[in-house]
């Protein structure tokens, strides 16, 4: 059983105490696969009396705001992003940063941001994979046992963007239509998650009526409208 007793870290000022537990924070420095153990050693203080406990959390989570990219990038699912600028790649489901995460406190953070590149121009099958990446970022999140702040954005890129019209190519067919068709995909996998106490879905205006699907999507997320998609 965890003791209440912090020893000679007792003598310390609460403000001192809370600079030491900054410095435990992931640094800017690229976090491979193999350097697991040495990532998760500070965190081991987490279980050294309650006390403790109660000081860190709010110092390494309450002013924490994780931001999440999806893109069309092959080798990774998503990436994840910590404000100090800790930055983690998602391979699979099975590797250790998607088990690490699963347990992650998510709704003792102060905010997650999620930003969902468009596909490059003329590929229109990258917008597959894309949905592919979102199912599997969904997949995580829906396993807390809460979420923070949401903000979801679709964001154009140099070699993309959402409005464009995209080629799709059947033969010696080339059928031209408008990317903005695919954008409902993307974002309804995000109705899974509830009970967020502030949604934010920015999204080009030229995709979706603002006071539609957007609103809509934001009042589900937040438990203030039934799912359509239980219906």
């Amino acid at each position: 059983m965890s003791t209440n007793n912090l020893g000679t870290l007792k003598t310390l000022p609460p403000e001192v105490r809370d600079l030491i537990w900054r410095e435990l924070r992931p640094s800017r420095a690229p976090i491979q696969r193999e350097s697991k153990g040495e990532t998760a050693k500070p965190l081991g203080i987490l279980s050294a009396c309650r006390q403790l406990n109660d000081e860190i959390i709010p110092c390494l989570y309450g002013r924490e705001t994780l931001e999440i990219r999806v893109g069309n990038d092959h080798h990774a699912l998503f990436t994840i992003q910590s404000t100090a600028g800790a930055k983690w790649y998602f391979l699979d489901q099975q590797g250790w940063e998607y088990q690490t995460f699963r347990h992650l406190p998510w709704k003792k953070l102060r905010a997650v941001r999620i930003v969902i590149d468009a596909p490059e121009a003329n590929n229109s099958t990258q917008i597959v994979g894309i949905l592919h990446n979102v199912l599997r970022l969904v997949g995580l999140l829906v396993q807390a046992d809460g979420l923070p702040s949401l903000e979801i954005s679709l964001l154009d890129t140099p070699l993309g963007n959402w409005a464009q019209q995209q080629r799709q190519t059947t033969g010696p067919v080339s059928i031209w239509y408008p990317l903005r068709r695919d954008c409902p995909k993307i974002i309804w996998p995000f109705y899974r998650l509830h009970g967020m106490k502030q949604v934010s879905l920015n999204l080009p205006e030229c995709l979706i009526n603002r006071h539609s699907v957007v609103e809509e999507m934001e009042e589900v997320m937040m438990g203030k409208r039934r799912n359509p998609m239980e219906r």
